[in-house]
């Protein structure tokens, strides 16, 4: 609309012979002319509403007759102070007086005279006199009614502000040589005197009315050591539709402000709180606490009360080191936790141990760096802050992005101080950016950190949690446990947390304890060889599986003192053993015969039995998956066969056991989907168990000895299941959905812990020890192991990670040895099979 009222004049002037109207008369006749409106504050509106007919009487007086009269010219320059008044041009200067600063920083109390040097300097004509007056002045603002400036002159005019009351106070300083058209000059002073809470309550409140599609500020000064700022709206009347809002020291709003946002009586209470909200780790300064009142409000007048309540605390010590810490082993730490601020009722709590990372970077002006972050399935927080930078003037900003793109967090305030924090993030890679926005002197170095807190990494807990009611002062003794369950990701260090937290869950104060390295029991080598495919170790530390020799996949069997001993394979074009008894020597597996693949067992000698197709159905191939130390042997049966009930031709997959002495025992479908039943392990009582189909999906079965199928179930919202092995005691191992799990006699199924990717469990011994593969990150495995506790040790940091690198589990005995795969540094990166003792 300005610039329409401008082109209005600028058109009848040259409509009228003055052709020659320059930007400076007509700014002086818009601002000199406009009508100043009293209910709306200088710093909302400047000079006032535009009056085009009144800026065109001034327009018209002084450009009569192709004469031209301009306004004289000011520089001006005032002083500033607020969260980024060091990042102007001048650091602390504008062309207006400026204080949003709290009072230890320099800003204005109230009650209390504070007086400015504004500095006016005449660059233009006109006669020496130069006036002062106010516009819209509450009597806050004082000021010489004139001075006497010569072109090229500068005198520093002393403004004085003295406010009765807290708020935000502005007016308009004229600067005006009557001898030239227009006010020449207008220089808006506005200074914010904010609520100071104070001990021992901490809190502020405002009460009034919010006049319908109105606004009404309440500023809050925030100290530093503040964790959060709790704020209340009350009284709020019967199907008045009112908000408030928080605008942080910088003027960057701290909440939503979409048009329907957050409206009591209108908005969606699940997404906004309505009433009450927290803000945590404040910026300190000058907050403001906007109240709105909608313009559907049926209400004109909309009474209110607003409450803000500062909340903080500390703990001592604040921070601490631990140089080593055992896995899994507890480790006791004591605080003291001191409630700063208000009073609240809080408790003692812990959480999930987090990954940090440290980094001193460099940056260029204009310029972006970054790293990438993987964020495991089970992250319950990231965080990430910087600043420290060697170029105190430079403005960082940072940036968290999704591997979608979607910008997930930012914090972009002046300076190279940012953070942000992201509770629960979805699991996936993400992009952290830092942008150079501003580097005067061309790039500068920075510190940054990150902290991945993650269930998987250990956990953090107290003694007792039991809330208590803590006055302003008060303290409260803390005992807390740390438990490292992993070592931490390559370049970063565990760190705990223990926290002082609301009955909001607010946490008001904390102490992160660093662990500086993580020690674990180590494993001995003692023996390895390959390259080979290896399926299963039994309790002589014999190993099973294939190696290629003449081309071919040939079974084979290796121990420590023969080495690898190929088996006989009947001319197969390929085979393989798949499993092998605990004891006895027997084995297990296929061979991909002319006239298909057949099962074979071979005896503890070395004797090859072949087995035949099962007769009772028109199967295609067989396979055998395992066998026990009577050798009773565990596999299914393929084919393409008739379906009696349909006529149509039907692809199955179905177990059987077989002996030597009763051949085939067919094992019973979960259901009547017959394409994906396998049993996969086979105990010495006769247990059997794998998977069968189920809805479309694999689900874990159990066959007991005299074929009973039972479904095992899943781990809570997996969608499948697979059972892979069983002892003797009936502990059964495998995965659900991406997780490994245990599955102990009268028990349910349970997740085995991994590192917040996905695992896989592969054996079982008697005692209850685990081996299995999880993943580091996508697509990067190490081999595992989980105590009879259910406690997961990386096999990667147990072994020398000089020479061998594990990448996946093969098997585990019951004379305490592990198998698995690993990377032979020393041999040019070669995989080969490796047996290693299990820690005592």
């Amino acid at each position: 609309m300005a610039a329409g009222d401008a082109a209005l004049l600028l058109s009848a002037a040259a409509g009228t012979g003055r052709k020659h109207v320059s930007p400076a008369a007509l700014r002086a006749a818009l601002t000199g002319s406009a009508r100043f409106l009293d209910e709306e504050p200088a710093y909302a509106q400047g000079a006032g509403l535009i009056s085009v007919p009144a800026a065109w009487k001034t327009l018209a007086k002084h450009t009569s007759h192709g004469e031209r009269t301009e306004p004289t010219a000011y520089d001006v320059k005032a002083p500033v102070c607020g969260a980024l008044s060091r990042m102007l041009a001048t650091p602390d200067s504008g062309e207006g007086v400026y204080n949003r600063c709290a009072p230890q920083d320099g800003g204005q109390v109230a009650g209390t005279t504070r007086t400015y040097g504004v500095e006016i300097t005449r660059t233009g004509s006109g006669s020496s006199l130069t006036e002062l007056s106010w516009l819209g002045n509450d009597g806050t603002f004082d000021a010489p009614e004139r001075v006497t400036l010569k072109q090229g002159d500068t005198t520093t005019v002393a403004v004085r502000a003295r406010a009765r009351t807290t708020g935000a106070h502005s007016a308009v300083l004229r600067v005006d040589d009557p001898a030239t058209p227009g006010v020449d000059r207008m220089v808006l002073v506005t200074v914010v005197v904010a609520e100071l809470p104070g001990s021992p309550a901490y809190r502020v409140a405002a009460s009034g009315d919010a006049v319908r599609n109105r606004t009404r500020s309440m500023f809050v000064t925030v100290p530093k050591g503040a964790s959060a700022v709790r704020v209340d709206l009350s009284r709020i009347a019967e199907g008045s539709q009112t908000r408030f809002l928080a605008v942080d020291p910088q003027g960057m709003p701290a909440d939503d402000t979409g048009a329907g946002r957050c409206y009591t009586h209108y908005s969606d209470e699940k997404e906004c709180d309505l009433t009450t909200r927290v803000y945590e780790h404040p910026m300190p300064g000058v907050w403001e606490f906007e109240v709105e009142s909608r313009r559907t409000s049926p209400l004109s007048e909309n009474p209110y009360r607003l409450t803000a309540t500062i909340q903080g605390a500390t703990l001592d010590p604040p921070s601490s080191v631990v140089d080593e810490a055992a896995l899994h082993a507890p480790l006791e730490r004591n605080f003291t936790a001191v409630n700063a601020f208000a009073p609240v009722r809080a408790h003692a709590a812990g959480g999930a141990l987090g990954a940090l990372a440290e980094a001193h970077p460099t940056v260029g002006d204009q310029e972006m760096t970054g790293k990438q972050i993987i964020v495991p399935r089970d992250a319950s927080r990231f965080e990430v802050s910087m600043g420290n930078a060697a170029d105190p003037e430079a403005d960082l900003d940072l940036f968290l992005v999704a591997q979608s793109g979607a910008l997930i967090g930012s914090s972009t305030n002046g300076g190279s101080e940012e953070t942000i924090a992201v509770d629960k993030p979805a699991p996936g890679y993400y992009e952290l950016y830092i942008a150079g926005v501003s580097v005067p002197s061309g790039s500068t170095d920075f510190d940054i950190q990150d902290t991945m807190f993650a269930d998987s990494l250990g956990s953090a807990t107290v003694e007792d949690g039991t809330p208590v009611d803590l006055a302003s002062g008060g303290s409260l003794g803390v005992r807390g446990r740390l438990v490292a369950d992993t070592r931490p990701p390559a370049g970063r260090r565990l760190v705990g947390r223990f926290s002082l937290v609301t009955d909001e869950d607010t946490v008001i104060g904390s102490s992160d304890v660093l662990i500086g390295t993580v020690t674990q029991p180590k494993a001995e080598v003692t023996a390895e060889f390959g390259p080979a495919i290896a399926f299963a170790l039994d309790d002589r530390g014999r190993v099973v599986g294939s190696r290629l020799a003449a081309g071919r996949s040939q079974p084979m069997r290796w121990d420590a003192a023969s080495g690898v001993t190929l088996l006989d394979n009947a001319g197969a074009r390929e085979g393989h053993v798949l499993g092998a008894s605990e004891e006895a020597g027997y084995a297990a597996g296929q061979l991909t015969l002319a006239e298909g693949t057949r099962g074979g067992v071979w005896a503890p000698d070395g004797t090859l039995t072949t087995l035949p197709l099962p007769a009772y159905e028109a199967y295609t191939y067989d396979r055998a998956f395992a066998v026990n130390d009577s050798g009773a042997v565990v596999g299914n049966a393929s084919g393409l066969i008739d379906d009696p009930a349909t006529g149509h031709k039907l692809t199955v997959n179905e177990g059987f056991r077989w002996t030597k002495d009763g051949g085939f025992t067919r094992l019973a479908n979960l259901t009547s989907e017959r394409d994906l039943t396998e049993p996969l392990a086979v105990n010495n009582a006769g247990v059997v168990v794998g998977h069968a189909r189920k809805e479309g999906k694999r689900r874990a079965v159990e066959w007991a000895p005299d074929g009973t199928v039972t479904d095992l179930g899943t781990l809570p919202g997996m969608p499948d299941s697979i059972a892979r092995d069983v002892n003797d005691t009936g502990t059964v191992v495998g995965t659900s959905g991406h997780d490994a799990f245990v599955l102990k006699p009268g028990g349910t199924m349970t997740r085995l812990p991994d590192f917040g990717f996905d695992a896989d469990a592969e054996a079982v011994d008697e005692a209850g020890w685990i081996v299995g593969t999880a993943e580091l990150q996508p697509d990067a495995s190490t081999a595992v192991v989980w105590d009879p506790q259910g406690r997961m040790y990386d096999l990667g940091a147990m072994v020398d990670t000089a020479h061998w690198v594990p990448t996946e589990g093969i098997g585990v005995n019951n004379r305490g040895e592990v198998a698995f795969y690993a990377t032979d540094k020393t041999d040019g990166g070669a995989t080969k099979v490796v047996v290693a003792g299990l820690p005592d």
